[in-house]
């Protein structure tokens, strides 16, 4: 696939055209997120308010995080798609499919997160009615880790993780001339990629939604995972880190985030991704 993306890319110029827009919308994506950060109603958007307003306010947060950090992703993807179509239809009938792919790729990701947001409602309202001090909120938070960390090496992400990295057989299987196949095969993309990523999105709820560092940092993961010839690997030495800092969050209960995702000035831990021996040394009891 890689050749035939880079053919694209090199004589398609609507191809580059669309992995420009791709890009662009990113970068919107991510400056809609830093300016939102400043905003004292950046708190309405995070997860776990039990409203019809408030999983509304998720649900679009969520959906430009899901363009920030996905969409570099895609691109070789779309790509790729653009290129199966190259003879067959017009430039604005590849484009609509384009379209139509991402359409269908990101509204999983949504669907996804606003369960995510139902599931989180329903575990904080289990902590609230435990004791303040009985730690088991950061004993689960920890877990939650620990087990994205073991994800990270199981033939389940290995299977999915090859599938986004090289989802021909679907492509081809399903293409056509009309939008609605490159719907379906952007939503079929968006679940392969959800079985692959649910663990490092996840993470994002323990160390706090709004957390640009780790946002950034996941994302690159994401991106390494799917286009290096050392993804795998790459992947598994995260899946380490992981496991290593829910261990320590669920030994540390004083280190971890308070309950609810929160804005990264509000965490006391993790504040990055690095955790500086300093920073952990001043959390200590």
């Amino acid at each position: 696939m890689d050749a035939v993306v880079y053919r694209t890319w090199r004589d398609d110029r609507a191809g580059f055209l669309s992995v420009a827009a791709l890009l662009l919308l990113a970068a919107v994506a991510w400056t809609a997120l830093v300016l939102s950060m400043r905003s004292s109603s950046a708190m309405d958007a995070m997860p776990g308010r039990a409203t019809f307003a408030g999983v509304l306010a998720f649900s679009g947060m969520w959906f430009v995080m899901m363009a920030a950090m996905m969409l570099p992703a895609i691109t070789p993807v779309v790509l790729f798609l653009r290129a199966t179509q190259r003879g067959r239809t017009s430039a604005g009938t590849s484009a609509i499919m384009s379209i139509s792919f991402v359409t269908g790729y990101l509204a999983v990701w949504n669907v996804a997160g606003i369960l995510a947001d139902l599931a989180y409602l329903s575990a904080r309202s289990a902590g609230d009615r435990l004791p303040s001090g009985s730690g088991a909120v950061p004993l689960a938070g920890g877990g939650l880790l620990v087990l994205a960390g073991l994800y990270q090496y199981s033939s389940a992400k290995f299977a999915y993780l090859s599938h986004c990295r090289l989802p021909i057989y679907r492509i081809l299987r399903d293409k056509g001339e009309k939008p609605l196949p490159a719907l379906r095969v952007g939503a079929f993309h968006g679940l392969s990629c959800l079985g692959c990523c649910w663990g490092i999105m996840a993470v994002l709820f323990v160390v706090g939604l709004m957390n640009l560092a780790w946002m950034a940092a996941l994302c690159v993961l994401i991106v390494v995972e799917r286009v290096s010839s050392r993804g795998i690997a790459t992947g598994r030495v995260i899946g380490t880190l992981f496991i290593a800092l829910g261990a320590f969050m669920a030994a540390r209960p004083s280190c971890s985030p308070p309950r609810g995702s929160c804005l990264p000035h509000q965490c006391p831990c993790p504040p990055s991704p690095r955790i500086h021996l300093r920073s952990v040394r001043s959390t200590m009891p």
